[in-house]
């Protein structure tokens, strides 16, 4: 038991280790990732008001402000505490497959995660993911202790407890109500239905929160495939493939894992043992392959992290019936297929397109010399606008490094987002209405088409505004970024 303890302290080490250096390597990915820490700011700021949004975990934007709360670092706290449940799932990922499978094969798939590349660059970003992953495997430990080990309702209930959480994290999670239900069912009616009333009570509450405001109950899962089929018809190339999500985890976890756990999958189905986690796999596939060939989901990279999670024990399955097969020493094989993976990560982390394939692999200099000459310039009590890049990313970027609250700022969107577009009119409106001083516009984006600035021009004239260029910098890929001094005519 010690030496299981110490293998187990041994990869949390190692893991937290990674995603150290991955934090102090990279930057938080603009987009979505920042856009958290931006919310989770704006709900310390009007903590007494409710913060819902039905397109994101907002259970995540909390825990974000408790831990800004806590350390009031937008930089690096939000990122320290993702990167920590990143380590740690390690835990119940090694104990959910030594159960499920044995010893041996828990901890080469842990170490395994512990360099697997997407997961340790995710969790240096401030996305749900990680953490969803951390409570998912909790929630599926539990389950099949109850299952296989210890029949105790307690046990079933911190199952049930712990998959709410997921649920408010990620909402595909959801699927696995009935199914975990149903794997229940076979050996008690009455613990299957106690554990499917348990997992739902947080899914009802979203469906009933999402209904009281937006007056649909299923708005987070229409609305999601509705951005997702406007962004892939505008600007993300995506080509219908039935094996799409293969060549996706054949990018991010390499070829070894991939071929290695599709032949584990299949000697699992014909020894019937081991099962559980490959049909998982499969559901999820199937789903994932169903929504992109109708153009409803786009092959988000971050996407396959949990289907190369349960992909990983079967990948060290087929290691492991190898070296039976052969009559060798385990180790033999073992070692080589853990150097390939290390090489594997080692390869995939320096490509230039893994990370950020249309900016590079931090984020531009340029946008945070903006965010740094406002944060010089721009006083407390001072309003600006900010407009986004073509690609909707750099908002919540400039806003956290400036240091402006985002109760100060006036953030308009491109179309095609719908986060929030506005009329020439409404931006009129609050120029005149909330005196902004400064206005941060790029080129070619909504806000610059809507007011229509002619960027040649140092002095823009507007009836009773004057638009004086102050600053102007060159982002590659996105064109040139301005910042205005709108100086308001008394007159």
């Amino acid at each position: 038991m010690r030496r299981i303890k110490a293998s187990v302290i041994l990869l949390v080490v190692l893991a937290c280790a990674v995603r150290a250096l991955v934090i102090f390597n990279f930057d938080n990915k603009p987009g979505d990732s920042v856009a958290h820490v931006e919310n989770a700011i704006s709900i310390l700021e009007n903590h007494r008001s409710l913060h819902f949004d039905a397109n994101v975990s907002v259970l995540y934007r909390y825990f974000l402000a408790a831990i800004l709360y806590l350390w009031n670092n937008p930089l690096f706290s939000p990122r320290i505490f993702t990167a920590l449940f990143g380590a740690f799932l390690i835990v119940p990922f090694y104990f959910l497959i030594k159960m499920l499978f044995n010893e041996r094969i828990a901890f080469y798939a842990n170490l395994v995660l512990v360099f697997y590349p997407l997961h340790a660059l995710q969790s240096g970003n401030t996305t749900s993911d990680v953490v969803f992953y951390f409570f998912f495997f909790s929630s599926l430990y539990y389950f099949f202790k109850f299952k296989h080990v210890k029949k105790r309702l307690s046990i079933l209930i911190l199952s049930a407890i712990l998959f709410n959480i997921a649920a408010l994290l990620r909402f595909e999670s959801w699927l696995f109500i009935p199914l975990l239900s149903f794997l229940l069912f076979r050996d008690s009616k009455k613990y299957a239905t106690i554990f499917f009333f348990s997992s739902i009570v947080c899914p009802c509450l979203w469906l009933y929160l999402c209904y009281s405001i937006t007056k649909d109950p299923f708005y987070s899962f229409v609305t999601a495939y509705k951005a997702a089929h406007a962004e892939i018809l505008v600007r993300i190339p995506h080509n219908k493939q039935i094996l799409g999500w293969l060549n996706v985890l054949y990018k991010n976890i390499g070829y070894n894992i991939v071929l290695c756990g599709l032949c584990g999958m299949v000697f699992a189905f014909f020894k019937k043992r081991s099962l559980h986690l490959a049909l998982f796999f499969l559901l999820l596939f199937l789903l994932y392959t169903l929504n992109s060939l109708l153009s409803r989901m786009w092959y988000n990279e971050r996407y396959s992290i949990i289907l190369g999670l349960l992909i990983l024990p079967y990948s060290v399955l087929f290691i492991e019936a190898l070296t039976s097969f052969f009559k060798i020493k385990p180790v033999i094989l073992f070692l080589p297929f853990t150097l390939l993976c290390l090489l594997e990560f080692n390869k995939i982390i320096r490509s230039p397109n893994f990370y950020m394939p249309s900016i590079g692999i931090s984020l531009p200099q340029e946008v945070k010399d903006i965010a740094a000459w406002l944060k010089k310039n721009v006083s407390s009590t001072e309003n600006i606008i900010l407009s986004s890049d073509r690609y909707d990313m750099y908002i919540p970027d400039i806003v956290i490094r400036s240091g402006i609250s985002p109760r100060r700022t006036l953030e308009v969107y491109t179309q095609i987002s719908g986060v929030n577009t506005m009329t020439k009119g409404r931006i009129m409106e609050y120029i005149f209405n909330d005196k902004p001083r400064y206005l941060v516009l790029f080129y070619d984006s909504y806000l610059q088409q809507i007011i229509n600035f002619d960027s040649k021009q140092k002095e823009i004239n507007k009836p009773g505004l004057i638009f004086k260029l102050v600053y102007k910098t060159y982002i590659i890929n996105c064109g040139s970024a301005y910042i205005y001094e709108i100086i308001y005519n008394s007159a």
